[in-house]
């Protein structure tokens, strides 16, 4: 049972240090699931809202920046180095890289098929070409 509508921070002691998010559809807002966190590393903030279908970016201090609609119930975001976000949409069984524009680059769809179908969904790997790496960056 899905029940976060939130985002807490910790320290590293396990403190909680704030908390924001309240439940809805609006902007700073999430629907049941926040699924996933990540940063770039201009200290951007990409939130997975998985029940609104869509990934909201904010500020280093909690401020919306902008939604990214029409993404499939996010699972799981991750930036690289050259801070394009790669987002698993989980319902569709596809991996997409965006660029800082939101422009999608690239996609990859029903690569799971086969031995490990849960493994796109988790996350844990992404095909380049021919080859499954899997993603070791996260923080």
């Amino acid at each position: 049972c899905y029940d976060n509508t939130r985002i807490i921070k910790f320290d590293k002691n396990g403190k909680r240090l704030e908390t924001w998010g309240t439940k809805g559809k609006g902007p700073g807002q999430f629907n049941v699931q926040v699924h996933d966190v990540e940063f770039d590393s201009k200290g951007r903030i990409y939130v997975g809202d998985r029940g609104n279908e869509r990934v909201q970016v904010f500020d280093a201090n909690h401020k919306f920046i902008e939604e990214w609609p029409h993404i499939s119930r996010p699972s799981f975001v991750w930036t690289t180095k050259d801070n394009h976000v790669w987002v698993v949409a989980g319902t569709d069984n596809r991996l997409a890289e965006y660029d800082m524009r939101r422009q999608l680059r690239r996609q990859f769809s029903g690569v799971c098929r086969g031995a490990r179908p849960a493994a796109l969904h988790a996350g844990e790997y992404a095909p380049f070409g021919r080859h499954t790496t899997r993603l070791g960056n996260r923080r």
